[in-house]
């Protein structure tokens, strides 16, 4: 599979007349990440599926001398645990010598072991749930359609259908799914700590905001204020929404600058009518302030980012680029096709550009943004890729836990139990 996958989509370039292979122009390496996770949710699955349900006679005939239960899901699960590191292992080491991917062996062989270990436990609930062979092997290609649909990749979070869409965060059928926080781990970490990176990531985070704020926040800010003097001309809910929107948006601000606040922008907002501009000096004042301030963090980080260029050659640099980063992979995760580059909530807004580079603020770790760069756990922040491996391996104790009280098994009983008593009774034959 994997010497498959990787010679397929090993897209070569033209440079100058000659065709090469570059790892930073292939396109296809979002989708060789993608398809490697799903390839192990798929094996994982299939190596465990007939475990339990091939020995159910002998469990049948030893469940009278009290065998322990836990020590035979044990034993399974420690074979088949080893199965799946040894195919993650030769998955990797294949595929990702032929892509060139530079590094990252023990990131992409622990996200995909990990992800067939929770595999391998679901497939053993389903081998204990079902009595026939055919039945689970139904099943299991029917379980891989989810994570599929519900992994942030085919189908965005925010494209899907209202009642499950969040344009802020993730979805909750999104959380669910396995592959959702394996495809996160790898290319966050593929695109921020490999080893050109990983230099100047903190400046690229810096930059980012600073540019979003300037170019996008403000002037919606700006637009507000515009509603607010102009609410003559908009209904009454349009005003009240633009006045909370700045209002809780002020408030942000003062709190990321801490000790420098936004004078008599609250009293301001709380007590005039806000219908002309002497009502928004105040404000006015604060926002020009914040806006100087931004264009010279943009100064200051992009000259940082220039020297570390410098230091290290253009030459270099851009042969370094060549060796670990992906361009196609920075465009995924800085959301670079997405042309809509902020959402606006009720009262709130939300950048919607560059979430690599957009901390989520000690937000929990389950609301945050989708590609977000860390994530906080107990306000301590953590990143992505160990918080993701933590989710994982969680998932995969609570399906234990499933397994080992044979969960599945008693809802599918209780069903068929409950289908009986409301299914009506024939009628018995009439006599001739």
């Amino acid at each position: 599979l994997a010497l498959i996958l990787s010679f397929f989509i090993k897209y070569f370039d033209w440079r100058n007349g000659i065709e090469s292979y570059s790892y930073y122009s292939n396109e296809n390496i979002p989708q060789y990440i993608f398809i490697s996770i799903i390839v192990s949710i798929f094996l994982g699955l299939t190596v465990s599926a007939e475990e339990i349900n091939k020995d159910k006679e002998i469990l049948s005939r030893e469940k009278f001398i009290n065998l322990s239960r836990n020590s035979y899901l044990l034993s399974k699960i420690s074979i088949l645990f080893s199965i799946s590191a040894i195919q993650s292992l030769t998955f990797v080491l294949i595929g990702n010598s032929i892509l060139e991917i530079q590094g990252m062996w023990f990131e992409y062989w622990m996200v995909l072991f990990s992800t067939a270990c929770v595999s391998n436990i679901a497939g053993l609930n389903i081998s204990s749930a079902f009595n026939s062979a055919k039945v689970i092997y139904i099943i299991v290609p029917l379980l891989i359609i989810p994570q599929l649909l519900f992994s942030g990749v085919i189908v965005k979070f925010d494209k899907l259908h209202p009642s499950l869409s969040d344009a802020t965060k993730v979805p909750w059928v999104g959380n669910m799914m396995v592959s959702r926080w394996a495809y996160e781990a790898l290319t966050v970490e593929q695109a921020s700590q490999n080893e050109l990176s990983k230099k100047i990531f903190d400046h690229e985070v810096l930059l980012s905001n600073a540019q979003w704020k300037k170019d996008y926040w403000l002037p919606e800010i700006l637009s507000e204020k515009s509603i607010m003097l102009n609410a003559k001309d908009y209904n009454k809910e349009i005003v009240a929404n633009a006045k909370l929107t700045m209002t809780n948006e002020l408030l942000k601000e003062n709190v990321l600058w801490g000790n420098w606040k936004c004078k008599g922008c609250f009293n301001d907002l709380a007590t005039k009518s806000m219908t002309s501009e002497k009502d928004f000096a105040n404000i006015d004042s604060f926002l020009d302030t914040l806006r100087l301030q931004w264009i010279n963090t943009m100064t200051v980080e992009k000259r940082a980012i220039e020297k570390f260029i410098d230091k290290t050659g253009a030459k270099e640099y851009r042969k370094l680029e060549d060796m670990y980063q992906n361009e196609s992979l920075n465009n995924l995760v800085t959301n670079k096709m997405e042309k809509n580059k902020i959402i606006i909530t009720p009262g709130e807004l939300h950048q919607n550009d560059d979430p690599i580079f957009n901390d989520p603020q000690k937000v929990s770790f389950f609301n945050t943004h989708f590609f977000a760069p860390y994530k906080y756990l107990f306000a301590k922040r953590y990143s992505t890729f160990q918080i993701n491996m933590i989710v994982i391996w969680v998932i995969s104790i609570l399906s234990y836990v499933m397994l080992y009280f044979d969960v599945l098994r008693h809802i599918l009983n209780g069903i068929a139990r409950a289908s009986n008593k409301i299914r009506p009774n024939k009628k018995a034959p009439i006599a001739d």
